[in-house]
């Protein structure tokens, strides 16, 4: 299948969602995304150090001569995925604190 069909097929699948949409208050919108973020950001916060300290753990236990790339790739994106995650959470915490919505 041609990438071309398989954005129409997408669109499509997606199409009854963007048609029903309804205008509605932004405030809750916002709201919505920072309560989704809230219990989503511990998760991936953790899965991101797991794959760090999987990758220390690869870095340290292997011989002395014999390190592995992959293990220092895994941490990189380890402390990627953290700074990652982390930015995103606090944009968001200030763009909530900006438009005034509790938290």
């Amino acid at each position: 299948m041609k990438n071309i069909d398989k954005i129409i097929v997408l669109a499509l699948l997606f199409f009854p969602f963007i048609t029903s949409a309804q205008a509605t208050d932004f405030k809750g919108d916002v709201g919505n995304i920072t309560a989704f973020l809230k219990t989503l950001v511990p998760i991936l916060v953790s899965a991101a150090l797991l794959v760090f300290f999987w990758g220390l753990a690869e870095y340290v236990f292997s011989a002395a001569g014999d390190v592995k790339e992959g293990s220092k790739q895994k941490m990189l994106w380890g402390v990627i995925g953290i700074f990652t995650i982390t930015s995103i959470w606090a944009i968001t915490n200030f763009i909530t604190a900006s438009i005034g919505i509790a938290s």
